[in-house]
């Protein structure tokens, strides 16, 4: 779970309706809980519930995303008769006892050509002397604003193909090679370049094609490039942002950490690692985080 600051107000929407947001434990100024069990999902449920009561509504309107999609739906299990009207943006199935296959996974792949693993948590606060040494909350103000990103808060998201659909080609309509015909650069943000650079080249081992004041251009494999940007706003995105495919992901592993990159840990529903490396079904997958906040995947996908 992470602080819920980066829902904003969620594209505009606190113009129609009082938006609360809930940082869970640990997450901004939170309190650490002194029982790491205490951090499990249905006992997060719990903390909406004390929420609800603390505002004096009968009921709410309740949104989680990623893993506090799982607390929403655990909720809205306990408590039915408390929720006006419930969203979920790209919850866990695991809440609600629904297991993914492999093949499912596969077909997202195919479609999505690169893995997006969720790290965010998620819904509802407000400010209240009796939470602050609990929880800390904050009420949004009734700003309204656009979303700032393809299917980013406020917007709306693809329409999803039918399950078993296998892949679909792209429609030529000139006779000229489509761009999914050819290789794709992705660009990541920087508020430090240096940072960037050390970690990059120095750590990570990237060769350095091209170096501005304004972006690095590191060498990566089969013709492929990876552009580090300056921003000054940086990343604010917690999604996979790229990631890379390789064929031993726990030398991969071993040789990030013998160089000082710290591989990241995760347990939470749908996404749970064991000594760094998480079984995501038709991949093994790591994950690590550069200075930029940038989060990037290595991925080994099964035979």
């Amino acid at each position: 779970m992470q602080a819920s600051a980066y829902l904003g107000d969620l594209g505009g929407l606190s113009a129609h309706c009082s938006l609360v947001l809930l940082d869970l434990r640990e997450t901004r100024e939170s309190a650490v809980p002194a029982d790491p069990a205490s951090y499990r999902c249905d006992r997060l449920v719990d903390d909406v519930e004390a929420l609800r009561a603390h505002l004096g509504r009968d009921r709410i309107d309740l949104l989680g995303h990623s893993a506090g999609g799982a607390v929403a739906v655990l909720y809205a299990a306990r408590y039915p008769d408390r929720i006006g009207r419930l969203a979920l943006v790209n919850p866990s199935p695991r809440a609600v006892g629904l297991e993914i296959t492999d093949s499912d996974r596969r077909q997202v792949a195919e479609l999505l050509g690169d893995t997006c693993l969720p790290r965010a948590g998620g819904a509802v606060q407000q400010d209240d002397p009796s939470w602050s040494d609990r929880w800390h909350v904050h009420e949004v103000d009734r700003v309204s604003s656009h979303a700032s990103g393809p299917n980013g808060p406020g917007e709306y998201a693809p329409a999803r193909r039918p399950t078993g659909a296998g892949p679909v080609a792209a429609p030529d309509k000139s006779g000229v090679p489509m761009l999914g015909e050819h290789v794709i650069h992705p660009v990541l943000l920087a508020t430090d370049l240096g940072a960037a650079r050390d970690f990059y080249h120095d750590q990570l081992g990237l060769e350095i094609l091209n170096e501005s004041e304004a972006a690095i251009v590191f060498r990566c494999g089969g013709g492929t490039q990876l552009a580090v940007t300056k921003s000054t706003t940086g990343t604010a995105d917690t999604q996979t942002q790229a990631s890379w495919l390789v064929k031993d992901i726990r030398a991969e592993v071993a040789e990030l950490r013998s160089r000082g990159v710290k591989v990241e840990d995760y347990d939470m529903p749908g996404l749970k690692t064991q000594d760094g490396v998480a079984d995501i079904g038709f991949a093994w997958a790591a994950f690590i985080i550069d200075p930029g906040k940038n989060a990037l995947g290595i991925l080994q996908i099964k035979e």
